[in-house]
Formats: C-alpha cells, structure tokens, sequence
C-alpha cells in the first residue's frame, strides 16, 4: 500500500529539478518498479519522461528521478499498476500522482537570477540559438548535458539572464 508521496497529489510549483519519492507500506520488488511511469502532459498527450529508479536499504521507500529537468509550467501524472509488486509478490493498488510544475528561476553566486529554459523554446526559425551574451558554459560529466548561462541583460523571460539547458543527441544503436 502507499503510504505517502512527495511531491504530494495535485501539488503545484514543484521545482523542476524535483524527484519524486513513494513510501510503501511493504519492501517492493525492485525488478518491477519499471511499471511506474512518468508522463509529461504535452498539447494534450502524455508523453512518458525517461526516468531511473532507486530505493532505501528497507526497499519501502522508492525514489523516481527524472534524467532531465522537469520542463516548467507542465502538468505531470505518476502511474503505478499492478505489475508493480512487493517483495512478497502483493500487487501495488494502482494510483496516479498529479502535479504541476511553477516558473523557477535559478540563483547564481553573483545575484544574478536565470530562468531554467530549453534549447528548443530560444531557436528562431531558421534554426539559430538566440543567445545574447556574454555566455558562461558547463557540462555535467555525468549525463552529457550543456547548462548554458546567457548574462544578457534582454532577455525574453524577463529574468537577468537565461540558462539553456543542451541535452546530448541519442545515437540510434
């Protein structure tokens, strides 16, 4: 049985940087947590967010975390049916966890506040970035991505500056 969840149902301005985490009443099988799923709402289909899963040394509490930021100002649903089992074999009851994303902006060192943004909302239509400058960029070793930080002062968000977030391309294998 679920015992709890955070974020909590309908829970709105979670940041998007935000995992969700599940506590059970029983230790689960980790081999079926790939049953739950995280769908993002997009132009009103759900579109499921690549994630990964990790438990506590009790296997009751589940933590879910997205491989990429959450996108901001999006509706998400958490499902879970009944092929997510306990340790036990007990079919988890199904559920589904709702929750929105807010509009976060990212504080640097130097006072200066960056809205979370994505590479495709900055292109124009001929495909350029609209970057102003001047720019600073890190990569996460880990996961490949770019983080972008555009120190412009005219930026569109309304924010001092933007942070582009680059996600590496999937090579078909």
């Amino acid at each position: 049985m679920l015992l709890g969840t955070h974020p909590v149902e309908q829970a709105t301005d979670v940041h998007v940087s935000s995992s969700i985490h599940l506590r059970f009443s029983l230790a689960m099988d980790a081999a079926t947590l790939k049953r739950l799923r995280l769908l993002q709402r997009i132009d009103d289909q759900d579109v499921e967010v690549e994630v990964q899963y990790s438990t506590d040394l009790t296997h009751a509490s589940i933590t879910v975390s997205p491989r990429q930021f959450l996108e901001p100002n999006t509706d998400y649903v958490l499902t879970g049916d009944a092929e997510v089992r306990s340790r036990a074999g007990d079919r988890l009851q199904l559920f589904r966890l709702r929750f929105q994303t807010g509009n976060q902006a990212v504080a640097s060192g130097n006072g200066l506040v960056f809205t979370v943004t994505t590479v495709e909302k900055l292109r124009t239509p001929s495909g350029k970035l609209q970057l102003s400058g001047p720019l600073d960029i890190t990569q996460d070793v880990h996961t490949g991505n770019l983080y972008i930080a555009d120190f412009g002062k005219q930026s569109k968000f309304g924010a001092d500056g933007s942070l582009v977030l680059l996600r590496p391309a999937r090579s078909a294998q």
